[in-house]
């Protein structure tokens, strides 16, 4: 049982703001918040006040355990739209499949089939001269690129247009910059559709990967046992997924193969 979804899904279902819930139950707002970020466990009496609040009424009954992630997980699996926020940010990265590159974490989780919400989007890049070229294009195009934690971009003082002789001196110019204020590897590549996470890795690890087919190409992704959730509700789903008969996603592959049909368009299921 989620309190957390249950409070959510009763509220929304009834029509009501967190504040008007709160007002019938006799709670505060911030009280409602917190439970419904996970932030707060309510009691039994508490969640049943809520519920009651939103017209519902609480029915327990007993299933086997993880039943409901497996009926989660199929639901993902049937549903079109799954993972589309992934999708959508890597369809707009110029040109990416010109770079070794694997997604990683819980959006590589999403790709595989996980029910998960994707707070942030991990890639990690291949140590290459044909990464940093890539990242000055770009660069060029208006993304920004800043170590993390820091509030302005890296100035890198790349003109705005280039020949194709010059991208390797470019790259090497990236390389330098990024290697001075970045020196574990580790930045973020501001976009006007989204922040990604990304790491310079060497191209052995980024070989590790399985390859999922998706309205947008094939996108390689970190294996399913290799992925690490500090989220409880995540690292759940993660085990549920990883118990012998599951149904798996994706296949060993290069960045250039398929494992799995994906729908004509909108999502990865």
């Amino acid at each position: 049982m989620d309190p957390a979804a249950l409070v959510k899904r009763a509220r929304r279902e009834a029509g009501l703001s967190q504040e008007s819930l709160a007002a019938r139950a006799g709670v505060t707002r911030q009280a409602v918040a917190l439970i419904e970020c996970r932030a707060r466990h309510p009691s039994l009496r508490m969640l049943t006040a809520l519920l009651a609040a939103a017209g519902v009424q609480m029915r327990v009954e007993l299933e086997p355990l993880d039943a409901d992630v497996r009926r989660e997980i199929e639901a993902r699996r049937a549903d079109p739209e799954g993972a589309k926020d992934v999708l959508q940010v890597w369809g707009s990265l110029f040109a990416i499949d010109e770079v070794v590159c694997r997604v990683e974490g819980v959006a590589a989780a999403a790709l595989l089939g996980a029910p998960v919400s994707v707070p942030a989007i991990d890639v990690a890049f291949a140590d290459t001269d044909a990464t940093y070229a890539w990242l000055a294009d770009q660069i060029r195009s208006a993304v920004k690129v800043r170590a993390d934690g820091a509030d302005r971009p890296i100035d890198f003082g790349l003109p705005r247009d280039a020949r194709p002789a010059d991208r390797e001196r470019d790259g090497d110019l990236v390389r330098a910059r990024i290697a001075a204020a970045c020196p574990d590897g580790r930045f973020l590549l501001d976009a006007w559709f989204d922040t990604l996470r990304a790491r310079m890795t060497t191209p052995e690890e980024v070989a590790r990967h399985v390859v999922v087919a998706t309205s947008r190409g094939p996108i390689s992704v970190q294996p399913l046992d290799e992925i690490v959730a500090t989220d409880g509700d995540v690292a759940r789903v993660l085990r549920v997924m990883r118990e012998p008969g599951a149904p798996a996603r994706g296949a060993p592959g290069s960045a250039r193969g398929t494992s799995w049909a994906g729908p004509p368009e909108g999502g990865t299921s």
